[in-house]
């Protein structure tokens, strides 16, 4: 089986990879830093970017940027699109990723992640989708329960 996540496409590269895989995830933004700051929840972009400034951790020549609480949600979107384009090799969008909510995430985050699943999880078969929800044991072919 095989599974393709990527950017947003022309109709040629979308057919290209759609003719190789099984299974593709396109995203509706050019760039996955693009998808996370233009589609997460402003208030979990606000809470990251305040958390890196406490911490310490936002780079020195983004300074200019730093996110504060009276910045516009257009500055902290351009802050943190800086942010994870800056850290990219360091899996900053992944942590960032990691502290949102399900309900802050990008919503086409969520469905590759559903969708994935779904690939590659074995389905029940027709056998265990039959088995009684009763809790009663059925007899096994060779006479036992």
């Amino acid at each position: 089986t095989v599974l393709a996540v990527f950017d947003k496409q022309s109709d040629e590269g979308r057919q290209a990879i759609e003719a190789a895989a099984h299974h593709v995830f396109e995203s509706p933004e050019k760039g996955f830093e693009a998808l996370i700051v233009n589609r997460c929840a402003i208030s979990a972009l606000r809470r990251y970017g305040q958390a890196v400034v406490a911490s310490g951790g936002w780079p020195p020549h983004l300074h200019a940027q730093t996110p504060t609480p009276d910045k516009s949600d257009d500055d902290i979107r351009a802050a943190l699109l800086g942010l994870f384009g800056n850290k990219k090799a360091e899996g900053c969008a992944a942590d960032f990723l990691a502290q949102c909510s399900r309900e802050e995430m990008p919503e086409h985050v969520v469905k590759v992640v559903a969708g994935i699943k779904d690939a590659v999880e074995p389905k029940p078969t027709k056998l265990a989708q039959e088995a009684p929800q009763d809790g009663t044991d059925q007899e096994s072919p060779d006479g036992e329960t």
